[in-house]
Formats: C-alpha cells, sequence, structure tokens
C-alpha cells in the first residue's frame, strides 16, 4: 500500500483555514487534489498510562486501521489516507472532510438536548451521558432522528462494529446528522474511529497479553467496556460490556445488525487480514505498525467473531435451523478460515 509523507501536501492559506475539534491530538487542515482534507496527529500520552512505555499514541493507524474495517463491511465511512510526517516523524492519517461548503453537522450530543421528552423526570441527562436506554429511546422518538432515513440501522452498526474493532469510544460528539444546502438531511459516515484497535499499548503490553490466555480473553471479550452505561439495579450508572449486550439480544435493532453483519464479517475477513498484512511495518525509517500489532489485531477480531458474533448469531436465527450463514460457514470458524494468515500464540 502507498504511504504517504503529508509535508509535502499543500496548506491552504490563513484566511481559507478550516478548524477541526476533537479531544485527541491536534489536526491540521491539508489540500490533496484541491479537495479538504484534515491530518490528524498522535496525542502525546507520555507518563499518562500505568504499565505503558508510549510517549505518543497510536491513534492515527488506529484510525485507518478502523475506517478500513467499516469500508470493507460496506457502512459509509470517512475517506482516510495513511502516511507520515517526516519532519517530526509520526505517523498521521488523513481524513476527508465529508462537510461540503455551506453544510453543517449536527452532533447527536445537540440532537440530544434539543429534544423534550414526554417524561421528564430524574433519568433526563446531558449531551454528554451516553446511557444505552436512553441513547436508543431518543433515536426512536425524537422528531428530528425519525426523520432522517436509517438512524436506528446505523446505530446499531456502530455498536457491533465497534465492538470488533474494539473502539470503546462512540460517544454523543462523534456521530450526527449532515444538513444539507438543499435543506435535507442525511446521516454522516461513520467518522473518529482512533481509539480503537487498543491504540494505546505499547509492545511489551502486546506480548503479555498474547501470551495469558486468560487476560487475552478478558480482553477480547469478556472483560470489555465501551462509552455506554445502564442503570444497574441499585440505580448506579455503570459502563457496559457491549459483546454482553449483543449476547442478551434484547434489543431488536441490534439483532437486525448481527443477522445482517455477522455472514459479511465473515466473507470480508480474508480482506481485512490482508488489509493490515498490507501496512509497511516502517516508511523512509519511521516505525509504522510492528508484527506483533498486525497479529494481535487479528486475532482479537477472529476470537470476538468466534466467541460472541457468530454463536449470537446462530441463536437469533433459531439455533442454526434458519440460519443465513453457509454450511462452510458453520463449519469453518474464522479462526480456522484465517489460520494460514497469521499464526497465534496459542490455539484458541
Amino acid at each position: 500500500m502507498e504511504i504517504i509523507d503529508f509535508d509535502n501536501c499543500e496548506r491552504p492559506s490563513i484566511f481559507s483555514q478550516r478548524h477541526y475539534g476533537g479531544l485527541s491530538g491536534n489536526k491540521e487542515h491539508i489540500l490533496i487534489d484541491g479537495e479538504n482534507w484534515f491530518l490528524k496527529y498522535p496525542a502525546n500520552i507520555r507518563g499518562r498510562f500505568q504499565n505503558v512505555d508510549l510517549s505518543y499514541s497510536n491513534s492515527p493507524l488506529c484510525e485507518y486501521l478502523g475506517s478500513k474495517v467499516y469500508e470493507l463491511l460496506d457502512i459509509p465511512v470517512h475517506k482516510t489516507l495513511l502516511g507520515i510526517s517526516s519532519k517530526s516523524g509520526h505517523v498521521l492519517v488523513a481524513c476527508k472532510d465529508f462537510l461540503k461548503n455551506g453544510e453543517k453537522l449536527d452532533e447527536f450530543s445537540q440532537i440530544k438536548v434539543s429534544f423534550a421528552p414526554h417524561d421528564l423526570d430524574s433519568s433526563s441527562s446531558s449531551g454528554a451521558s451516553c446511557n444505552l436506554d436512553e441513547t436508543v429511546s431518543i433515536i426512536k422518538n425524537n422528531e428530528f432522528m425519525k426523520s432522517v432515513a436509517g438512524v436506528e440501522e446505523r446505530f446499531w452498526d456502530m455498536f457491533l462494529v465497534d465492538a470488533l474493532i474494539g473502539n470503546s469510544d462512540r460517544n454523543n460528539g462523534n456521530w450526527g446528522i449532515i444538513r444539507k444546502l438543499d435543506g435535507t438531511n442525511e446521516l454522516s459516515p461513520v467518522y473518529d474511529n482512533g481509539n480503537s484497535f487498543n491504540n494505546k499499548w505499547d509492545l511489551e503490553k502486546i506480548r503479555l497479553f498474547q501470551s495469558d490466555h486468560e487476560k487475552f480473553t478478558s480482553e477480547a471479550y469478556t472483560g470489555k467496556i465501551c462509552i455506554f452505561s445502564r442503570l444497574s439495579k441499585n440505580g448506579e450508572e455503570k459502563k457496559v460490556n457491549p459483546f454482553n449486550v449483543i449476547q442478551s439480544m434484547e434489543f431488536t435493532g441490534l439483532n437486525d445488525s448481527v443477522k445482517r453483519l455477522v455472514p459479511k464479517i465473515y466473507s470480508e475477513f480474508d480482506k481485512i487480514t490482508e488489509m493490515i498484512r498490507s501496512i509497511p511495518m516502517e516508511y523512509a525509517g519511521i516505525p509504522i505498525i510492528s508484527t506483533e500489532q498486525k497479529n494481535f489485531y487479528v486475532d482479537l477480531m477472529r476470537t470476538r467473531y468466534d466467541k460472541v458474533l457468530l454463536p449470537t448469531q446462530e441463536k437469533i436465527n433459531g439455533l442454526g435451523n434458519k440460519s443465513c450463514l453457509s454450511q462452510e460457514q458453520r463449519n469453518e470458524s474464522i479462526s480456522k478460515k484465517s489460520h494460514k494468515k497469521f499464526s497465534s500464540t496459542w490455539e484458541r
């Protein structure tokens, strides 16, 4: 695959610059073939995390990887290019600006607090709160959200794919609705996927988890949590494990996403694996990705598919009696299918 040195890209004049928000590293407006893109720089995390010897996060690489997984699963996502800055020595990702001149993005955090619910009780919260039940209720009942086709389907598709790629930060500020110049509204493509694939882990931590079955299983699915929370029986707000939510089969929309996407994940897994394999380990002397990272990322997705996604889809479809999976897929899990691509530390 092509790696770009973004130092060579055109920068707009100061009066034409676009400014991009977010809390995870700096962003810079650039032009590629006359179109608006922005660079994501890695955040400085030196000393911020215990047992991690990493000066900068891997978020640009993980933004690229997460976005490419969405793309290979045919879910609308912003375009990304992977590259470097030879001057700074960092890996960067360029994200195409999907807003045309005059268009506006209404993030879900804004829509969420612009809605008067029928029952103004103590469960009502701020735009930043990510209570799962409240979010689903607003998607179903907010008239603005209901006027845009495919919102609930997209939300659950993101929930499932984010679980697959380990994106724990699909918050209210990184998905929304585009207000177009012609007065119509449409879903934005998926964007802001940089918190995927354990973006703040160094090689030593990856090796530790790869060599410890219990630790790996916990990170893959049993102990994983995401940005969303739910009220416990005692009224305490607790972060949820997305795989527990998927396995519960309590949300019809999520069940539909499982039925639709799990066969797609299976059919495209070789392409996803090859996409990760095709990234060079270094470019112009700048490290990009290691073999250990590649193995770890593929093993995580493979395990999540085998242990949670496929079994849940079989249950949803009547324990396999009405399964839309092929006989080949039922007989051959992704672990067997991709075994020749990557060797695991152990047989899972």
